[in-house]
């Protein structure tokens, strides 16, 4: 006599294969919208590199944190560093009086600005170097009132980092947050008291919400940390240390200054990493790819 239903093992072993199969079309169909989104990701930077190389052109060094374009007294000389560079994107910026408002929805940056796996804030910082204290005083391409000329990058164009991918959002939880610690006399003691850093007691406000601004934690990253660090960022008096972070796993896009474009590895050698955001060290960053 044959039987004329299957049994409940037989059940379980399709309803496995099922799930199984199910699994593998799920972890598919993530790794072609993270891919997706890293290509998209990667346009963005694109799109901002050709805006930096018409703002090198017609300005002969790279943009500040503000004091871009004209002299002092004209309209247009405290553009702030995204703000100037607008204009190269066929974006029109919004009227002065308007770039105060935090909380206005016609504040937030543009899509161009945005990382598509990200959020609504800015999802881009430029490079101010390898180091931790005043901006103005670091090795990186980025800096407070005076522009660094193509001239001055001796590393070479191809081997110096101009911007890459930093996460913006909730300030209090990793890895967006920003600890808050005292005043210090020497990098290498906060560094330290950073790295070693569990629970902090205070965190920055309002850390990357003024994308038009002037505030370095606003708008540049360091190579004193490898992309994606597990240890929190934090400021102390005139030093800090924010980290390149992206929504990508396990690696941030970085857009270099001659316009070419990697993705970099979180497990990146740290020495190469520091290389990379220098413009005279005298090394030449070899590795840096995924």
């Amino acid at each position: 006599m044959q039987r004329s239903a299957i049994t409940l093992v037989e059940t379980m072993v399709v309803v496995s294969i099922l799930a199984i199969f199910a699994g593998l079309v799920l972890m598919g169909v993530q790794r072609a919208r993270d891919t997706s989104r890293r290509i998209a990701c990667q346009n963005n930077l694109h799109q901002i590199g050709l805006a930096v190389e018409q703002f090198v052109q017609s300005s002969r060094t790279y943009p500040t944190l503000f004091a871009n374009r004209g002299s002092k007294g004209d309209v247009a000389f405290e553009r702030t560093l995204w703000v100037t560079l607008l204009p190269e994107m066929s974006i029109v910026p919004l009227p002065t009086e308007r770039r105060i408002s935090l909380q206005d929805p016609k504040n937030l940056p543009p899509p161009v600005l945005r990382c598509p796996a990200g959020n609504h804030l800015l999802g881009y910082r430029f490079s101010y170097g390898s180091g931790v204290g005043s901006i103005e005083n670091q090795d990186g391409i980025t800096r407070a009132f005076r522009g660094v000329a193509p001239s001055d990058v001796t590393d070479g164009l191809s081997n110096t980092a101009l911007v890459s991918e930093r996460m913006s959002g909730d300030q209090s939880k990793k890895p967006v947050g920003i600890a808050a610690l005292p005043f210090y006399f020497t990098d290498e003691r906060f560094i330290a008291d950073c790295s070693a850093l569990k629970t902090p007691e205070r965190f920055v406000p309002e850390t990357g919400l003024n994308w038009q601004g002037i505030q370095p934690l606003d708008l540049v990253y360091s190579h004193a940390a490898t992309p994606n660090s597990p240890q929190w960022d934090c400021q102390g008096g005139p030093r800090q240390l924010v980290t390149a972070r992206s929504y990508h796993v396990a690696s941030v896009s970085v857009l270099f200054a001659d316009g070419h474009i990697i993705s970099c590895s979180s497990s990146i050698d740290p020495v190469v990493w520091k290389a990379m955001g220098t413009i005279r060290g005298f090394e030449v960053p070899v590795g840096n790819s995924p």
